[in-house]
C-alpha cells in the first residue's frame, strides 16, 4: 500500500507547509527517513523567529556568566561573549543551514535588561564587525527573502542585507545613519515590499528616502512613517503599488511648507493595482493632494483603493468646523468612488471631553460610495441622523457590514447627540441583511418599543455585536430587554461599553446596559421560535431577573400574545 512518502514531492511539500507542526515535530519527522528529511529540514529553518537562538544553536555557543558568579553581582557588570572566537571551520558547518533559511526576525531593545537581550547585544556587535566574510557575494543567508529588524540601540542589519530580500521590515530609529537608506537600493534592488518605521523626520533622511522609492521600480507594498508629503514625487512612478502606509505627521516645519504642495495633486488612478491606502496627514494637506479639479465632460475611471484608512491632523491650527470637515468628505465621496471600507478620524477639538455634532448633511457626499461594507469615525464626532436619515443610508449602502458611529459621548447627558429610539433598530433589521456590527447612539428612554410592529422583523442569523455605548434608558428596563430578545439573533450578540469622561471607570449607563446584557442571558431560553408577539411567559422571566414585578401592568401585555408565542 502506497505511504506517506509516496506521495508527489508537491503534494508532500504542501502538506508540512500548511500543516500546524512545531519545530520539535519537524525535527522529529526530519530524523524518521531520508525522504521526509529533506522536506522536513527545509520547513524547519525556513523561518528564523528568534535569531540569536539560532545562532547560538548552529554558529557558535553563547557563554552566559550569570550561571556561574555568585549572586549580588549587578546585571550591568556582566559581559555576554560567545565561548570562544568564530572560526572557518564554524562558518562551514554554519553554511548548509544558513542557505536554506527564507526569513529572519530580530528583536532588540536597550530598555530590556534581562539577559537574554544583552547576549543579543553582544553577539550582533561580533557579526557586525568587518572582519567577518559578510559581503554581497558571501552573506549570512544567501538566500534570504523576508527581514524583520525591530530594536533601538545602533546595532545595523546590514550583514543579513542581500540582494535576495523581496521583504524588508525595518523599525530601527538609526536608519537614518551610515547612509543606510542611500545605499538600500543597491544591495535590495529586488524589493517588492518595505516597511520603515520609528524613522526621523529630518532632512537628510527623507532626502535619502524618496532616493530610495525613486530607485527601488519593483515595490508593491510601502509603508513608511515620519515622512513628507514630497514621498509623493517618487511615488507616483511606481506603478506596481498595491498597499500604500505612509505618516506624514513630521515634527519639522520644512515638511509641511512645501512650496510645491499647493500645485501639486495625487492621482490615484495612476496605481492601478492600490487597494489598500493608509495616511497619516495633515486635513490642509489632503484636500491639496487629493481634490483634482474635474469638469462635466470628465469621464475619468474611478478610483482603485477599496480600503482607505485615514487619521487627519491640524498641525497648523487651521481646521474649522464644519468647513473644513465638509471639504474633506467631498474629497472622499469624489475622488474614492470604489471604497468598500472607510475609517477616518478628524481632527477633535483641543479639549477631548468635547464631544462635536455633526448634521447628516455634512456627510452626503459619502452616500455616493455605494459598495460601502466597513465604516467607522472617531470618537467625539456625532452624526446626528433622524430616522429618515438612517432609511436614506442604508438605501445608499445596502452591503454594510459594519458600522461604527460615535456612542460614547462625554458627557452626563448624550440625548443632545441622537435623534434615534429603540424603535430605529427596526430600520435596520428591515434593510441591511449583511449588517453584522453596529455601534450607534440612540435614546431608548424616548420611545418605548413598539411591539406591535416587531412581527418577522429581526437581524439576521450571521450578527456578531450591537453596541449602543451610552445610549440613555428607562427607569424600566424590562420594555427594552423584551424587545432585544426579540430582534437580536442570540443574547450574546448585545455587547456595552462605555468609560466616564476623561476614563474615570465605568458610567452609570454603562453599568446599567451591563445589566441588560445579563438579564438577556437570563431569559433567552424562554424567548421560544414563534413569531406572533412577545409570550407572558417571557414577560414573567424578565420580571423575575429584575426583581422587579410592578414593572409592567396588565396594559403593558401584548393583546395577542400567548404563552406559545415568542
Amino acid at each position: 500500500m502506497p505511504g506517506l512518502v509516496d506521495m508527489p514531492s508537491l503534494v508532500l511539500e504542501k502538506i508540512l507547509d500548511d500543516s500546524s507542526l512545531q519545530s520539535e515535530d519537524l525535527a522529529r519527522c526530519a530524523r524518521t527517513c531520508t525522504t521526509l528529511s529533506a522536506y522536513a529540514i527545509n520547513k524547519l529553518y525556513r523561518d528564523i523567529p528568534n535569531l540569536i537562538e539560532f545562532l547560538d544553536a548552529k554558529l557558535v555557543p553563547i557563554h552566559n556568566p550569570a550561571e556561574t558568579i555568585e549572586a549580588g553581582v549587578e546585571p550591568s557588570e556582566l559581559t555576554f561573549r560567545t565561548s570562544r572566537d568564530i572560526t572557518p571551520e564554524d562558518w562551514d558547518r554554519f553554511a548548509p543551514h544558513a542557505a536554506l533559511v527564507r526569513n529572519v526576525e530580530f528583536s532588540h531593545h536597550l530598555s530590556i535588561s534581562a539577559d537574554d537581550e544583552q547576549i543579543n547585544e553582544a553577539i550582533l556587535r561580533e557579526l557586525c564587525t568587518p572582519a567577518l566574510p559578510i559581503t554581497s557575494t558571501s552573506p549570512i543567508f544567501p538566500g534570504i527573502q523576508h527581514l524583520t529588524w525591530v530594536t533601538d540601540s545602533n546595532l545595523s542589519p546590514r550583514p543579513f542585507i542581500h540582494h535576495t530580500l523581496r521583504s524588508l521590515e525595518i523599525h530601527w530609529i538609526f536608519a537614518h545613519r551610515r547612509d543606510f537608506l542611500g545605499d538600500l537600493w543597491q544591495c535590495c534592488p529586488n524589493l517588492v515590499d518595505i516597511n520603515l518605521r520609528g524613522m526621523r523626520a529630518d532632512l537628510w533622511s527623507v532626502a535619502d528616502m524618496n532616493s530610495l522609492i525613486r530607485l527601488l521600480d519593483k515595490l508593491e507594498r510601502v509603508s513608511i512613517s515620519k515622512t513628507g508629503i514630497s514621498l509623493f514625487y517618487p511615488l507616483r512612478n511606481r506603478s506596481r503599488l498595491k498597499s500604500l502606509r505612509l505618516s506624514c505627521y513630521p515634527g519639522d516645519e520644512f515638511l509641511r511648507s512645501d512650496p510645491q504642495s499647493d500645485a501639486f495633486h495625487v492621482d490615484i488612478r495612476v496605481w492601478q493595482d492600490l487597494t489598500r491606502l493608509s495616511l497619516e496627514i495633515d486635513h490642509a494637506e489632503f484636500v491639496t493632494l487629493f481634490n483634482i479639479p474635474r469638469n462635466r465632460s470628465d469621464t475619468r475611471t474611478p478610483s482603485p483603493v477599496l480600503d482607505l484608512r485615514t487619521k487627519m491632523h491640524d498641525l497648523n491650527g487651521t481646521f474649522s468646523h464644519p468647513g473644513s470637515s465638509r471639504s474633506i468628505i467631498c474629497v472622499l465621496g469624489q475622488q474614492f468612488a470604489s471604497l468598500h471600507s472607510l475609517k477616518i478620524i478628524l481632527p477633535t477639538a483641543i479639549n477631548l471631553d468635547i464631544p462635536v455634532a455633526y448634521d447628516f448633511d455634512d456627510f452626503a457626499p459619502l452616500l455616493n460610495l455605494h459598495n460601502m461594507t466597513y465604516f467607522t469615525i472617531n470618537d467625539h464626532l456625532h452624526l446626528i441622523m433622524t430616522e429618515d436619515d438612517v432609511k436614506t443610508l442604508v438605501a445608499a449602502w445596502p452591503q454594510i457590514k459594519v458600522l461604527h458611529l460615535p456612542n460614547c459621548p462625554p458627557t452626563d447627558d448624550p440625548r443632545p447627540f441622537t435623534a434615534l429610539n429603540v424603535n430605529s433598530l427596526l430600520i435596520f433589521a428591515d434593510n441591511c441583511p449583511c449588517l453584522e456590527e453596529p455601534e450607534l447612539l440612540i435614546n431608548a428612554e424616548q420611545i418605548p418599543p413598539d411591539f406591535k410592529r416587531l412581527k418577522g422583523r429581526r437581524f439576521s442569523e450571521h450578527f456578531r455585536r450591537l453596541d449602543l455605548g451610552h445610549s440613555p434608558l428607562p427607569d424600566s428596563l424590562g420594555p427594552v430587554v423584551a424587545f432585544l430578545t426579540y430582534v437580536l439573533p442570540a443574547a450574546i450578540t448585545l455587547g456595552c461599553s462605555g468609560y466616564q469622561p476623561r476614563g474615570h471607570g465605568r458610567s452609570n449607563i454603562h453599568r446599567r446596559w451591563n445589566r441588560v446584557c445579563n438579564i438577556l442571558d437570563r431569559v433567552w431560553w424562554v424567548r421560544g421560535t414563534g413569531s406572533k408577539g412577545i409570550s407572558r411567559k417571557l414577560w414573567h422571566a424578565i420580571q423575575e431577573a429584575l426583581e422587579d414585578p410592578g414593572w409592567v401592568t396588565s396594559d403593558s401585555d401584548p393583546e395577542s400574545s400567548s404563552d406559545d408565542d415568542a
